[in-house]
């Protein structure tokens, strides 16, 4: 009998090494999917809108300024939440040469996406101009500061709003738009003063028109945080004391005078605003006082000085009694 011999043949099973190869791709695949995902997600957050935006404040990018320039000046300023994706984006788009120079405002919060147009298109360029009031200017030059920057604006107008308002206009670096009324200026510059007013202790007994009228007068009488605060508490004293104020500057203001140009008549001759001749606060602020002659007002630096002088030289001399001041004068005022 022939039995035929056939050679055992290895037995292999494919499916666990199949099943290896579906579960190391499935991994794969999910890994990617993941990744972009989260990219998705981080570039969907990235393009949002920083908080707080910087509405209506302006940011400079500069001429000849790179888009990693860009980017970071972007970002210091908070308008875009991500330097890098701002860079990405331009990149993509392949504009970058279109991006233009130039002073931006945004009137509401932009994505980064919205900001690269921006700055592609020159959309959102601010045109504002800017305007800067001293602290101490008078109404009436605050008109004439304004109307020589807006030549569009009513002068007559912009003084007639501005003059009942004297001392509640508040002193500042503005932006305005060439655009904007007697009426809109005024209000812009009421409105900061009610808001950057600093707070009266009702304990101290003055009204809030005692204190801008006092700030007004130190504005013209101080030129410093110290001499400011000093003066106050000499002139608050005076007050307390039933002693005339007798300062110059409310003179100046009612006559439109400097002070070297007033005459011993017009110390002597009377009228609301003279200071000698009659006691108490002015009828109404001389100046429109910042934020250093307010706080000088409200809060008065003690002393036991009754006089003060400013010499030829802009230093300040005070003195407890009539005849130190009188000292002074002959000694600092030659």
């Amino acid at each position: 009998m022939n039995i035929e011999y056939t050679e055992p043949t290895e037995h292999i099973d494919d499916a666990p090494r199949h099943s290896c190869a579906f579960t190391f791709a499935t991994a794969i695949v999910l890994c990617v999917v993941m990744a972009c995902t989260a990219a998705l997600y981080v570039g969907v957050i990235s393009n949002q809108p920083p908080v707080p935006f910087p509405v209506d404040t302006t940011v400079t990018i500069e001429p000849g300024s790179s888009v990693d320039s860009m980017a970071q000046t972007l970002g210091a300023a908070n308008v875009i939440r991500s330097p890098f994706l701002f860079k990405l984006l331009t990149a993509l788009d392949g504009r970058s040469a279109s991006l233009k120079a130039g002073t931006y405002r945004f009137s509401e919060p932009i994505s980064t996406a919205g900001v690269l147009r921006a700055l592609i298109e020159g959309t959102h360029v601010n045109t504002d101009v800017i305007v800067t009031i001293p602290e101490g200017t008078r109404s009436s030059e605050i008109a004439r500061i304004i109307s020589e920057s807006l030549p569009a604006i009513d002068r007559n107008r912009l003084e007639a709003l501005s003059q009942p308002l004297e001392g509640f206009l508040f002193p500042e670096t503005y932006h305005l738009s060439p655009s904007m009324t007697a009426e809109e200026v005024i209000e812009l510059l009421s409105k900061t003063f009610a808001e950057r007013m600093p707070r009266i202790s009702p304990e101290s007994g003055r009204t809030q028109m005692e204190i801008v009228t006092m700030a007004s007068i130190l504005e013209r009488e101080g030129n410093s945080s110290e001499s400011m605060g000093l003066i106050a508490g000499i002139l608050w004293k005076r007050l307390e004391m039933g002693m005339p104020l007798q300062v110059d500057a409310t003179l100046e203001y009612e006559r439109g005078l400097g002070s070297s140009e007033l005459s011993i008549d017009d110390l002597e001759q009377d009228s609301r605003f003279n200071t000698y001749t009659r006691r108490g606060l002015p009828p109404t602020p001389i100046s429109n006082p910042g934020m250093v002659a307010l706080v000088a007002a409200i809060e008065p630096m003690p002393s036991p000085y009754v006089y003060y002088l400013t010499g030829t030289d802009g230093t300040f001399h005070y003195a407890e009694t009539f005849d130190e001041h009188k000292a002074n004068k002959a000694r600092y005022l030659r």
